[in-house]
This record gives C-alpha cells, sequence and structure tokens, in this order.
C-alpha cells in the first residue's frame, strides 16, 4: 500500500513578524506617551489566530493552525493530507501524507515560506510550501514535493510537480470538491464476451485507494504463429485514486518469474463522483524462451486494446 506519511524533521522558515500596517483592533503591544496621552506605539500583527482548512489544485485537503505570541505569528500543523506525485521511472501515480509539527514564522507581510525534508523507510523527499496570509482569514500561496523512493524494486524521482493552494479561517475555510464514492465496484472488460473486473474504493489515512482490484480474464495473442494465450484472476496492487477520481498503475521490468522475460502492465481509469468508472488496460511480454513447448522458443504476447467499465455504490 502506498501511503507514505512523512517524518519530517528539518525546517527552514522564513520571516518574523513585525509591526505595520496592522489593524487598530490589534492587541498592543506597547505604549507611549503623546502630549500626556497615553498612545499605543507598537501593536500585535492583526491575523484570525484559529484552524485554518485548504484544498490543493489537486483537490486534496490541508490545513494549519495560526497562533500570536507577542509580535510573532506563527504556523503550526501543518498538514497536507495528499499529495500525489508522478515518477521516473513510470510507475504509475504514488500518493504521499505529509503531516508536521515544525512551525513557520510569519513576516510583517503575512508571507512564509517552509521547506520540509521527509524520512521514510523507503525514500527521502523534500515539500516546499509558501504562501500568504491576510487580515481576513484568508491564505494561498504553492507547494512542491518531491521524491526518490524505492518502488517495486526500482528507484524512482517523483514530483507533484507545482501546485496551487488556498484556506481560509472559520466562514473562509475552503472544502475539497466532492470525489469517488467508497464502496464496492464491480464491471466488465472489452474481452472474453465482457469478463468480470472489480475493487474497492476505500479511505486509507485521508486517501483513496482502489483496492483488491480483481481481472478475470486477460488475452493474449503471441507472435510468431499468433497462439493466443489466457490469464486468470489477475490482480493489480492497490492504487490511490486522486481528488480528480484518477488511478494509474503502470510497470515494466524483468518478470520476476522469469529473468529473461520483460513484463508490462498497465491499469488506468477515471471514476466519476457519480461512481460510474471506466478505463484502459495492457498486458505485455517478451520471453526468450519457453520449456512447455507450447509457445516457440522466443515468443511475444500482448493484450489489444482492452477498455472496462465499472459502476460502483
Amino acid at each position: 500500500m502506498l501511503v507514505c506519511v512523512a517524518a519530517l524533521g528539518v525546517a527552514l522558515a522564513g520571516g518574523s513578524a513585525r509591526a505595520g500596517d496592522e489593524s487598530s483592533s490589534a492587541k498592543c503591544l506597547k505604549y507611549k506617551k503623546v502630549k500626556g496621552k497615553r498612545v499605543c506605539a507598537k501593536r500585535a500583527p492583526a491575523f484570525v489566530t484559529g484552524h485554518y482548512a485548504g484544498v490543493t489544485s489537486q483537490n486534496a485537503a490541508l490545513s494549519f493552525d495560526l497562533g500570536v505570541s507577542g509580535a510573532t505569528v506563527t504556523l503550526s500543523k501543518i498538514t497536507f493530507v495528499e499529495l500525489d506525485n508522478t515518477c521516473d521511472p513510470d510507475v504509475g501515480s504514488l500518493a504521499f501524507a505529509s503531516a508536521t509539527a515544525t512551525k513557520a514564522r510569519l513576516d510583517a507581510k503575512g508571507r512564509f515560506h517552509v521547506q520540509l525534508v521527509t524520512q521514510r523507510a523507503t525514500g527521502r523527499g523534500v515539500l516546499t510550501v509558501d504562501g500568504v496570509v491576510t487580515a481576513k482569514g484568508a491564505a494561498a500561496g504553492t507547494a512542491t514535493d518531491a521524491e526518490s523512493e524505492n518502488v517495486y524494486g526500482l528507484t524512482a524521482v517523483c514530483s507533484s510537480g507545482g501546485l496551487t493552494w488556498r484556506a481560509g479561517a472559520g466562514a473562509a475555510a475552503v472544502q475539497p470538491a466532492a470525489k469517488a464514492p467508497t464502496g464496492h465496484y464491480h464491471g466488465t472488460t472489452s474481452q472474453a464476451g465482457g469478463a468480470g473486473i472489480s475493487f474497492d474504493v476505500a479511505s486509507v489515512g485521508g486517501i483513496l485507494y482502489a483496492q483488491n482490484i480483481l481481472i478475470k480474464e486477460i488475452d493474449e495473442s503471441c507472435e510468431p504463429n499468433r497462439r493466443n494465450i489466457a490469464l486468470s484472476d489477475v490482480t493489480v496492487p492497490n492504487t490511490p485514486v486522486d481528488g480528480r477520481g484518477k488511478l494509474r498503475f503502470y510497470l515494466k521490468r524483468p518478470d520476476p518469474v522469469s529473468p529473461l522475460a520483460m513484463k508490462v502492465f498497465g491499469f488506468e481509469g477515471t471514476i466519476d463522483t457519480s461512481g460510474h468508472g471506466s478505463g484502459t488496460l495492457v498486458d505485455q511480454h517478451h520471453e526468450i524462451h519457453d520449456d512447455s513447448g507450447y509457445l516457440p522458443v522466443d515468443y511475444a504476447c500482448t493484450t489489444p486494446p482492452v477498455t472496462w467499465t465499472v459502476n460502483g455504490p
């Protein structure tokens, strides 16, 4: 299961809060006398404190807390529930979660910058977050996640690409749009008179996954001599379903059963908010020996274009 919760231990936070264009309603930190009258000489920054909730451009939730202590404005509990990455070499889509106790300071204009180094048993990455918070309790910014991850025995370099995000406190909070419904999905492929396909969509730590993916039959045509083979009860590893309903698994590597074979398998599609899904799959392998005697010594098998459709809850 490709849920990666970052253990974020290093942060570079930029800026410190200073008095400046804060509103007169902000708490006074220092007084002085002017013509015998006591007036405020320095006010605390005027920001809406409390919990902020928001969404990224990947339709994934994020949150943080904003607090003021004296002249210092601090963000804490910075959490990105889901960061969808693509990788090189291509291993399909991966999803990472990031939750940290690291704090970031706002400058006098509400700006902040945090760079978080992520350490996991399977890899290492850097999440960079920039943003600005307004006095009205709204916030917006950018984020980029970059990972080096061990996936299926391959070392993959992964990235979310440049993301945007927005958030707010109280009535200004921003919630993600509707996503694919959780539950059981079943349907057919375009092969074998409608071979069965099924899977479950479940939330794991706030990230949706297609689990227990089962394809009852995949038919392949092999060269030379165009002999046909059928693969039964093909399973696919758990695959993230991102905030836009997209899922994609892809693997190209030597076949673990036969080190002289190269195998390519791809499974991708989209699930909409009404619980309808559709997509494509491909299965290919090239074998340079075969002990069964059924196929030539050197052969290559592949599926024709295969589509699938499913309906859920």
